[in-house]
C-alpha cells in the first residue's frame, strides 16, 4: 500500500528498476545512476519534462536477464548504459 502512495504524480513513461539479487550482481546500480543522470531525475524520481518516471523494486523476476527494467509493462534485459540510452532515445528521453 505505501509503495503506491506518492507525492507526485507519476509521469507519462514509467521506469522499474530491478535491484534484486541477480541484477545487483550483474549491476542494476549502474543503471539506476545513469537513469538519475540522463533523465535528470527530481526527488521524486521524475523527469523534469514530465516523460520518465523512475522507481526501484525489490525484484521483477526476470533473473535470467539481469539487469532488467520494466518500462510502460514491457521488460527490457542485459542492459548497458549503451543500450539503455538507445532505449530512453526511442521514447523521447533529454540528453545528457
Amino acid at each position: 500500500f505505501y509503495r503506491q502512495f506518492r507525492f507526485a504524480p507519476l509521469a507519462e513513461h514509467v521506469i522499474q528498476v530491478c535491484r534484486g539479487t541477480a541484477c545487483h550482481v550483474k549491476g542494476s546500480l549502474a543503471i539506476a545512476e545513469h537513469l538519475q543522470r540522463r533523465l535528470k531525475l527530481d526527488k521524486a524520481g521524475n523527469s523534469k519534462d514530465g516523460k520518465f518516471s523512475v522507481l526501484t523494486v525489490a525484484c521483477l523476476g526476470a533473473c535470467s536477464i539481469a539487469p532488467v527494467i520494466k518500462m510502460d509493462g514491457e521488460f527490457y534485459g542485459r542492459l548497458t548504459p549503451q543500450k539503455l540510452d538507445e532505449l530512453i532515445d526511442q521514447f523521447g528521453g533529454a540528453k545528457s
